[in-house]
């Protein structure tokens, strides 16, 4: 229950932080790999790669309770979020060196113009023209 998702208008975390429970409807999430890096009882770890949406420790949670026990997760590392790998990251005293920073985004494929959060939300922030007006407003009309 420790996640920003929202039911009755209160995020999860606060229910949790106020110990109380909400009865969550199940969601469909995309794992697009689940691998079993290694396993010595009752431990295991696991490598995951899920799509937008995924909380991996409700994930773990569900798993150990299709086996008939209980899980939970120790430890959580993201190795990845869109086109970003932990590979590719500087060491946080490397991130204090305005050469390396310059040199990283050099090499860095950034888009042009706005992300697509930023897209999302500057289309939230006004209304969208509808019909025969969307099409002038696309054209530049």
């Amino acid at each position: 229950m420790h996640s920003a998702l929202k039911v009755g208008g209160r995020r999860l975390y606060d229910y949790a932080g106020a110990r109380e429970t909400v009865e969550r409807t199940a969601r469909q999430v995309e794992v697009l790999a689940l691998e079993l890096l290694t396993f010595e009882p009752p431990v295991l770890k696991l490598r995951v790669e899920c799509g937008k949406g995924c909380y991996v420790r409700t994930l773990v949670r569900d798993l150990a309770e299709s086996l008939g026990t209980a899980g939970h997760t120790s430890a959580l590392r993201r190795t990845r979020v869109g086109e970003f790998r932990l590979e590719d990251c500087l060491s946080l005293d490397d991130a204090t060196d305005p050469s390396l920073i310059a040199l990283r985004l050099r090499h860095a494929a950034v888009p042009a113009g706005l992300s697509s959060r930023q897209r999302w939300h500057s289309n939230q922030a006004r209304p969208q023209p509808k019909g025969k007006a969307r099409a002038r407003a696309k054209s530049g009309a």
